[in-house]
This record gives C-alpha cells, structure tokens and sequence, in this order.
C-alpha cells in the first residue's frame, strides 16, 4: 500500500484539522481557512473473495474549510476520491467513485491530549463479471499535550 508520507499529511491535516500541523493558534478569534489539494495513492492488497492481489491507483480531491473561534475548531470536509483496481491474475478491472461529506467540531481541550479514529469504506464496482468488493481507509492519530504523538493509516480489503 502506498500513500506517500507528505500526502498522509495533507489528508490528515485535512481529516482533523489543521491546528497540529501549522502552527495555528487557538487564542485568535474567528480565524477561518480553506484548503484545497489532490492526493494520489496507489496500493496493492490481497483480496481473498476475489482469490487475487488486486492493484488500485486514484486520486483523492480534498476540499476543507476549518474556523476557529476561541477554544472551538470546526472543520467541514468534502473528498470525492476516484480509483480504479486491476487484479493482477485475472486483469479483472474495477472503478471506485466515492464522495464522502464530514462535519466536525473540537475544543482545545479535546484536541491538546486525544485519539481520533476515522474508517472510510469504498465500494469497487466490477467492469466485467467478477463481483464488487469493499475497500476500507482505517485512520487514527494520537496527540499528548498538544503534539502529534501516533498517525496510523492503512488500506484494508473487505469481501
């Protein structure tokens, strides 16, 4: 599975926010900021349903608008993410078109000493006549007084 390190980021600042990657303060008031960035990514996983590794490559379209307010983040996320699959015994094909819309909202407090977990499922629609599949996105961080401790993420095939 690939998912180059400085596009983690940009996804993950993105997911949570952009607070612990910026440098952003908490103490301005009424502090928005919109970001807007594609990422590529390219794994390949073993999907036992289908009896074969299957390799995806695609791009994800994040949208995110984060604004801060005193000891309050709220972040408003959109992501359509676009894949395509190739099983490598069988050269069966799939596509993956997804949006995903999130809302979020943080106190300082929540953010300064916290974990956030997020799973984003994707369903890969067959060309041919092999069946769909699922694709799962499995994210956490981790914070301690305010610093990025923990980021985990991993792509994880579901039948």
């Amino acid at each position: 599975m690939f998912l180059p390190r400085r596009a983690f980021l940009v996804l993950f600042t993105f997911l949570i926010g952009s607070a612990a990657l910026t440098g952003i303060t908490f103490a301005k008031s009424g502090v928005s900021h919109h970001y807007n960035d594609r990422l590529e990514v390219s794994w390949s996983s073993r999907y036992e349903c289908m009896g074969e590794d299957i390799w995806i490559t695609g791009v994800m379209h994040v949208v995110t608008d984060t604004y801060e307010d005193q000891n309050i983040m709220s972040i408003r996320q959109h992501v359509n993410s676009h894949f395509t699959g190739v099983g490598q015994t069988t050269g069966n094909t799939y596509v993956v078109n997804e949006t995903t819309n999130t809302s979020q909202e943080y106190t300082l407090s929540e953010f300064q000493q916290s974990g956030f977990s997020q799973i984003w499922s994707y369903k890969a629609i067959s060309q041919g006549s092999a069946p769909n599949f699922m694709i799962h996105l499995n994210m956490h961080w981790s914070w301690v007084n305010g610093e990025l401790k923990q980021d985990q993420y991993h792509w994880e095939p579901g039948c």
